[in-house]
């Protein structure tokens, strides 16, 4: 049985689903790029929009980085029958380039398989909903506390410290965060790597590039593991996160256990992808973590799983 709250908040969030719906409409009608003078409010102030602009962001900035954003969700709009009739209905290839919105809808209702009428009446609707329901996700997904990486300045010069126990453990502290945060960007670029793969097809260089990120996915738990056992659970200076939470921000990973996160933290020493791959193989059930690990990175269904943190 729902509460009163929780009715307000669903009523609240349909009428914002409603509003952003309404929005997309007038997008639809110009088409992308979008015009910089475009009346968008709801749009333009979600949260990815906003982190995709910058803080104090102009009307011309706002604009550009909710065209990338709409662009990047249209991408991966679900269901994905009406994927490339979305795409085409806002201007996007396959619709032709510079179409007006007759020609648009046309191109799209051929996509969806539709009569043009019935398109515009029928399927129109539910693709601007559906969109709607994807851009609001991904506002709240980017509306998530996030852990910070020590910040990066220009060296002016090189640095000397003082003989003093207290400044040698302050970059002691900050050498280990800097590690950790190394072997983020790690996996998040092999993971990025997969995905390139994936997309163009080339199956050897899936796998290969899964290999290597599994490779990554274990440094990075092996310098969680240590930053732990030096500094206790917290991320500092943020606080709200743990190490171990890290693989999350690098990007989806299948769901492991604790069992098989040691093993890969503790594999992950060997100097190349070749002798960790060696060591996995050789390991109690490494070869089922593999196929698994391999599996899930470059099957081509999509897939809403997170992983979650290791205890």
């Amino acid at each position: 049985m729902t509460t009163v709250v929780e009715q307000r908040s669903a009523l609240l969030a349909a009428r914002e689903v409603a509003g952003l719906t309404e929005e997309l409409r007038v997008v639809a009608r110009k088409g992308l790029p979008l015009e910089v003078g475009i009346k968008v409010p709801r749009l333009t102030a979600l949260a990815s929009v906003a982190a995709r602009a910058g803080d104090g962001a102009g009307p011309g900035a706002r604009a550009e980085a909710l065209d990338w954003v709409l662009r990047r969700v249209l991408a991966r709009l679900e269901p994905e029958s009406l994927r490339d009739a979305a795409k085409a209905l806002f201007g996007l290839p396959p619709a032709p380039a510079g179409a007006n919105l007759t020609d648009r809808r046309a191109a799209a209702a051929q996509l969806a398989g539709k009569e043009a009428h019935h398109f515009r009446k029928r399927i129109e609707p539910q693709i601007l909903a559906a969109l709607a329901h994807a851009l609001e996700r991904d506002a709240a997904v980017q509306a998530k506390p996030w852990a910070s990486p020590p910040p990066v300045r220009p060296g002016q010069r090189r640095r000397l410290l003082p003989s003093d126990v207290f400044a040698w453990e302050a970059v002691e502290h900050e050498e280990a965060l800097t590690r950790l945060w190394a072997a983020v960007y790690a996996l998040r670029a092999e993971l990025l790597a997969v995905e390139r793969q994936v997309s163009m097809g080339d199956a050897g260089e899936s796998t290969a590039a899964a290999d290597t990120a599994l490779w990554r996915y274990g440094q990075l738990q092996a310098e969680a593991r240590r930053y732990r056992s030096a500094y206790g659970g917290a991320l500092l200076p943020d606080g709200e996160a743990a190490p171990h939470d890290l693989v999350a921000l690098a990007g989806w990973t299948p769901r492991l256990s604790p069992i098989e996160t040691a093993l890969l933290a503790d594999a992950s020493t060997a100097g190349t992808t070749q002798l960790f791959m060696l060591s996995i193989h050789a390991a109690t059930g490494g070869s089922e973590l593999l196929t698994t690990w391999r599996t899930a990175l470059t099957s081509t269904e999509a897939t809403e799983a997170t992983e979650e943190p290791t205890p």
